[in-house]
């Protein structure tokens, strides 16, 4: 849990810096540090003869000349240090401070948010004027920063020194390392620059303050849901939350409960302070998830280290957990209206451009702090702050990076704009995507109709910053920030936001250092303390069982202790708790010990406890650990009893052993069993001994090794209790090293019968075995071998004992004919299964009976051994369709076995005479079953793209004359999906 604190107090810490927004150098100057000479006149292709006619003078080159001898020249000069010098000497001071925004970025920003800097403090032309002599002197360049982070300097035209176009990708000011470098910017220069940036305070009329739950609430609320947490099972959905059930009792119990009706919210995530107090509690793991289940649980732990934290680091903590968590204040700004689009096109900020927005607030307010521009309770211009944000770093939530793309001007809202169709969410590269605003009115009518009242005005980038970015700044300081209790909104009468201002606790928390308020508790505490150590005592516990908690969100950990075996009735200045056997109860099965909660009412409770309450509160102990389960702990065993005691002497130990079972043994939790402080290293040469973790339920990948089909061997330094326990579940031990704590174990069906009866199934072993054995090189292969799998499936049930009955076979050569007789019932009883579609298996029993039935209906049964009889005259056998592939040598086509048949024909057939037309060749008539086998073959053909070896016989076979075949051509196709 401390490791988690670090993180998000780190993540404060690292604002501390003299320019608020101030970057790192771009590591993709690096390339144009040491781009060669070829290379930078491929950069200066792309520039205009005026604008390398203005960088060849900056460079006392002689500019009247052909384009080539200058696009030759200027790499000479281009990293020259004496050239840069003279150049930054006749900067103006609109030049020299747009340099040190550009240097503030870390030397690259993006043109657009540039000159929206600029413009507000200087105007359009003298923008103008910086941005040409920062071009014509070199001191930079035009650039575009793909997405996937190459770098590009020529474009489609011709760049001037002010205006660079590249079909709508966005264009970046670069400049070099050498630049940087060189460009030094005095003490008095920078803090001009950042007073105009600098909050002012608020002159108009008072402004009024709505009624916000502070951090108080947040505390109370923080409480009751962990509390929920602990004494329900929440299970957790697909996406990762509660469900509704769970977050409508979780309302419930809030001391600010969510406006509305929120029976009809599906997700969490749609609800607002109840998903921010949420997201919170998992990011600063308050509440955790269980992987095994996926229950949520109250970290005992983190809740302990939490609240026992002074308010001002809780509310440094939170003010972190709130930059990292998924809350996404932007989606409630109630003035925007948001339209679906896809995720690359829409202007709506993700999760991690949230983050640094919400850190980049963070370190501009602690920028002021630092600079004393925050006085405590006074107001300050909110509009004011708006214009130093835009001023600083116009891309902190939403990317201003456009340019002008002049092949799609006529497509652009400012010329071709349909008023009757904007849920597109696209109004062109210089507007907010997917989103518009209810300030911003739309006009009423257009080319002399009237515009429906749905009918909403796109946002541009250039000039409705404070409609987009000015209202998610209010959004946060009037929800998040002043839930936190970190700050607070003035608004006027219609409700617009006008002053701003910082709580002492927002100050104490950006200072990290305690408020004013804590320090007057702090310097009373003590006082108190002089004249009686029992008056700082928070506790009252009366006789009739009720507990009074004093100021409660002063004694949060006081108060969380109390809250684990008391029931809270209400909860103000005083937090009221009754006692009762149940709730002593709950407590012990949470793990504390009778003797744990009369400690906590006696070192807590201004007077002596009452008897009553501490013989009732011993007697329910005792009754409750005649039987104690513990969930979820190990054993730890030590080599000597003054190794455990030195364990459980480290601080913070006592958190996790529940209990010591003897000298050399304990029972610590299962969340931690390591120590809170591992013993350091015993020293070279002493004969300290210093124990071993070992966590026995992890299982070690590669740690067993199947020799022949069933011996299991475990491999050296490999073995612990835990995978021995679970090989003796299903396997015969054989052989034991006690040095090298290996074993061989052997699977037979003794032990495979044992396994059953522990209730091991086939599934529950094989996926044990395929966790500790070698992992197969390839794909699809097995780790046990054919054998080892069929006797195991056998040994642990998953394959039934067999059936073995006396049965003949009876063959027929249609397949019809089968079907047909035991349509019968009569025939039923003789049938015991099939071998084969033309081939039954007939009880041997029934067998006599039902050849002569059989025989008797005209269908005679040889006995085995006979050659099969014929199939009767004039009949086909009917086949079914080749399959693809190859087919077996003794296996025959249909088109083979006709061809014999009718050569026995021909052999017994009488002589005829010829009535059909001669020709020259021999004649056949071509029977209906070759020309369906034929088309059913070519159908084949076309699906699958291969002939099959009985289409390329059928056409040997009808090679002599090709009338067979034509008729084929002219044949309609089936309707197949090829």
């Amino acid at each position: 849990m401390q490791k988690v604190f670090e993180v998000l107090f780190n993540q404060l810490d690292n604002l501390k810096s003299d320019n608020p927004g101030q970057r790192p150098v771009s590591h993709h100057l690096e390339l144009l540090s040491k781009m060669p000479s070829h290379l930078l006149r491929r950069v200066f292709e792309g520039y205009s003869v005026p604008a390398l006619q203005a960088m060849a003078l900056a460079r006392g080159l002689d500019a009247q000349r052909k384009r080539a001898n200058l696009e030759q020249d200027l790499p000479k000069t281009f990293y020259d240090v004496g050239v840069i010098n003279k150049t930054l000497a006749k900067l103006s001071a609109a030049a020299r401070e747009g340099l040190y925004h550009i240097k503030r970025m870390g030397g690259l920003i993006s043109l657009e948010s540039w000159r929206m800097t600029l413009e507000s403090r200087y105007g359009k032309k003298d923008t103008g004027k910086a941005q040409a002599e920062l071009i014509g002197g070199l001191l930079a360049l035009y650039g575009v920063l793909h997405t996937y982070g190459g770098i590009e300097f020529s474009f489609p035209y011709k760049s001037d020194l002010t205006s660079c176009g590249s079909f709508g990708s966005p264009v970046y000011l670069w400049t070099h390392s050498k630049v940087l470098s060189l460009y030094k910017v005095t003490p008095a220069e920078e803090a001009k620059y950042m007073e105009r940036d600098r909050p002012q305070p608020y002159s108009g009329a008072a402004p009024t303050l709505p009624v916000t739950p502070g951090f108080d609430s947040l505390l109370a609320d923080m409480i009751s849901s962990t509390r929920y947490f602990e004494q329900n099972m929440v299970g957790s959905l697909v996406s990762g939350e509660p469900g509704k059930r769970d977050f409508l009792k979780l309302n419930e119990g809030l001391s600010v409960k969510e406006p509305g009706e929120i029976k009809t919210v599906k997700k969490i995530e749609d609800l607002g302070r109840l998903f921010f107090l949420w997201t919170l509690l998992r990011e600063t793991q308050l509440v955790g998830k269980k992987v095994s289940d996926g229950l949520f649980y109250a970290n005992q732990s983190a809740g302990e280290e939490f609240f026992s934290l002074p308010r001002y680091r809780q509310a440094r903590l939170l003010a972190g957990a709130w930059v990292r968590c998924g809350f996404n204040e932007f989606k409630r700004v109630p003035t925007l209206r948001f339209h679906r689009m896809s995720y690359y096109e829409s202007s709506l900020p993700d999760d991690r451009k949230l983050s640094q927005a919400r850190l980049f607030l963070l370190g501009l307010l602690d920028f002021y702090r630092r600079q004393g521009s925050l006085p405590p309770g006074e107001w300050l211009d909110f509009s004011r702050l708006i214009t130093a944000v835009r001023d600083l770093d116009a891309n902190f939530l939403v990317n201003h990076d456009f340019s002008v793309n002049s092949f799609r001007e006529n497509s652009r809202y400012g010329y071709e704009y349909d008023p009757l169709f904007p849920v597109q969410g696209y109004y062109g590269d210089e507007f907010y995507a997917g989103l518009t605003s209810t300030l911003k009115a739309p006009p009423t009518t257009k080319g002399g109709f009237r515009l429906p009242e749905e009918v909403s005005a796109p946002l541009k980038l250039s000039e409705d910053f404070a409609l987009v970015e000015g209202e998610w700044l209010a959004q946060v300081f009037a929800e998040p920030l002043a839930w936190l209790g970190l700050a607070e909104l003035g608004r006027d009468e219609k409700g617009r936001p006008l002053a701003f201002r910082l709580t002492d606790l927002g100050l104490a928390a950006l200072a990290d250092q305690p408020s004013e308020r804590e320090r007057q508790q702090a310097d009373q505490f003590r006082q108190l303390s002089a004249h009686g150590p029992e008056l700082t005592n928070a506790l009252l516990a009366q006789p009739n069982f009720d507990v009074l908690v004093l100021a409660p969100l002063e004694n949060l950990a006081l108060l969380r202790q109390v809250d684990r075996f008391a029931n809270q009735t209400s909860m103000g200045d005083v937090a009221l708790y009754h006692i009762t056997k149940d709730s002593v109860l709950r407590g012990l099965r949470s793990g504390l010990r009778g003797t744990d909660i009369i400690q906590t009412l006696r070192e807590n409770n201004r007077v002596p406890v009452a008897s009553n309450v501490v013989q009732s509160i011993e007697d329910w102990s005792v009754e409750f650990e005649r039987l104690v389960l513990y969930e979820n702990c190990h054993l730890l065993e030590t080599p000597d009893a003054t190794t455990l005691d030195r364990l459980m002497a480290q601080p913070g130990a006592a958190r996790y052993v529940v209990k010591r079972l003897g000298a050399t043994f304990a029972l610590v939790t299962g969340e931690l069993a390591r120590p809170a402080t591992p013993p350091k290293p015993a020293k070279p040469g002493s004969k300290e001994v210093v124990p071993q973790y070992l966590n026995y339920q992890a299982l070690q990948p590669d740690s067993l090794s199947l020799e022949g089909t069933d011996l299991l061997k475990v491999k050296p330094t490999s073995g612990n209790p835990y995978l021995f326990y679970r090989l003796g579940q299903f396997a015969e031990l054989e052989t034991w090293n006690q040095k090298q704590f290996t074993a061989t174990f052997r699977l037979t069906a003794r032990a495979g019968q044992r396994a059953q009866q522990l209730g091991l199934t086939y599934d529950s072993v094989a996926q044990f075995l395929a966790q500790v054995l070698p992992r197969p090189s390839r794909r699809n292969v097995d780790q046990l071998a054919p054998e080892t799998i069929l006797a195991l499936k056998g040994w642990l049930g998953y394959y039934g004992p067999l059936q073995a009955e006396k049965a003949l076979a009876l063959q027929v050569a249609q397949e019809s004919q089968l079907a047909e007789i035991f349509e019968l019932e009569e025939f039923k009883p003789a049938l015991l299964g099939w071998a084969g579609p033309t081939i039954a298996l007939v009880r041997e029993s029934h067998f006599e009976q039902l050849s002569a039935r059989l025989a008797g209906l005209g269908m005679p049964v040889n006995k085995p051994g006979t050659a099969a009889l014929p199939a009767p005259a004039g009949l086909s056998v009917v086949e079914e369709k080749p399959k693809k592939g190859k087919r077996a040598v003794s296996e025959e086509t249909t088109a083979e076995r006709e061809r014999k048949i009718r050569e026995r024909e021909e052999a017994v057939a009488p002589a005829q005479p010829n009535l059909l037309p001669q020709k020259t060749g021999p004649v056949r008539v071509p029977k209906g079953s070759e020309l369906v086998a034929i088309m059913d073959l070519l159908d084949l053909m076309a699906g699958t793209g291969i002939a099959p070896d009985e289409l390329e016989r059928l056409l040997d076979d009808l090679d002599e004359d090709g009338e067979y075949i034509i008729p084929l051509r002219s044949r309609k196709k089936k309707n197949r999906d090829y």
